[in-house]
């Protein structure tokens, strides 16, 4: 395998990054028992990979989910250039955004709200402003309602991270989920996201080579913390340096054929939509869908909204 070096020049030498980035020794030791804990080997019916729901009630969108018969939901959205609040996105996504709120849908809305107004960019756009909240908080209690739940969390934020552009499993950990889940629920993330040129890529969990990517991710694991470490000082530096390193540059290239049985098997979504998905929780050894984020969005990531809600049966 023929590399080049850290200034995009061909090196002489040549590097197995494909052993570096697989590590089969760890696989009886540690990888294999991680995949019976995940639910891995149980019988999943062929789900669709991405169900298009135009007409869909929230009822019908929880039943699709919580049966394993999609693994992903598309709800219709219009282009970029058709958005009323275009403007107010594209001027808010140059500098740093982040709000995190918890709670009813009403406060989670209302708390969103005041962040965006409060904004220097509200300022010069404040119709905009108004309207971009207005379809935020449509898209909470729209969660809500697919959810059954009272309580649920969102994240808006304009930052990408290169981890989520590698295949993965968005899973939970034991404390998010006692505080927020019932017990016995599965976990559904809604992302909106506006202004990014590049969306996102869904494929099934019998495409995805579980046991590789598990241990691409022990093998590495001191490399991926360090990186959360340095992202909470370092922000968009540290992202820059960690797809700029050799190995993560070849993962975020060859993901597809190291960890997909069949490439081909992907759905992708667009850099404007609303596309809902299920989370792995620890309770009850829940499983997510795997999908990842265009690498492409690292120059423009645009504005990201999560609502992370339980899915009550």
């Amino acid at each position: 395998m023929r590399t080049h070096d850290d200034r995009g020049q061909a090196s002489d030498h040549t590097v197995d990054y494909t052993a570096q980035v697989l590590d089969r020794a760890l696989f009886p030791r540690m990888v294999l028992p991680c995949l019976a804990g995940l639910g891995f080997g149980r019988h999943y019916p062929t789900p669709n990979l991405v169900l298009e729901a135009p007409l869909f009630s929230p009822r019908e969108i929880r039943s699709q989910l919580l049966s394993n018969s999609s693994e992903a939901i598309q709800l219709p959205y219009p282009s970029f250039e058709r958005l009323p609040f275009r403007e107010f996105v594209t001027a808010l996504s140059k500098g740093y955004v982040y709000c995190r709120a918890e709670g009813e849908p009403a406060t989670v809305a209302q708390g969103l709200e005041t962040y965006l107004a409060s904004t220097a960019i509200a300022q010069n756009y404040p119709e905009q402003a108004y309207l971009y909240a207005r379809a935020c908080e449509t898209l909470v209690y729209l969660a809500a309602a697919v959810s059954g739940s009272p309580k649920l969390r969102i994240t808006l934020k304009n930052t990408f991270l290169p981890t989520d552009a590698v295949w993965h499993l968005d899973r939970l950990t034991k404390t998010e989920t006692g505080r927020l889940f019932p017990e016995r629920s599965q976990g559904i993330r809604l992302v909106f996201a506006v202004g990014r040129d590049f969306g996102t890529n869904y494929t099934t969990l019998e495409n995805f080579r579980l046991d590789r990517w598990l241990g691409f991710v022990w093998k590495h694991r001191h490399e991926i913390v360090k990186f959360y470490r340095r992202l909470k000082s370092e922000g968009v530096q540290a992202c820059s340096e960690f797809t700029e390193n050799p190995l993560m540059r070849f993962v975020l290239e060859q993901q597809d054929k190291l960890f997909l049985r069949a490439p081909s098997r992907i759905v992708r979504l667009p850099g404007n939509s609303i596309g809902i998905h299920r989370l792995g929780l620890p309770i009850d050894r829940r499983i997510g869908t795997v999908h990842r984020v265009d690498s492409g969005n690292q120059a423009k990531p645009g504005l990201q909204l999560y609502i992370t809600v339980p899915l009550l049966a």
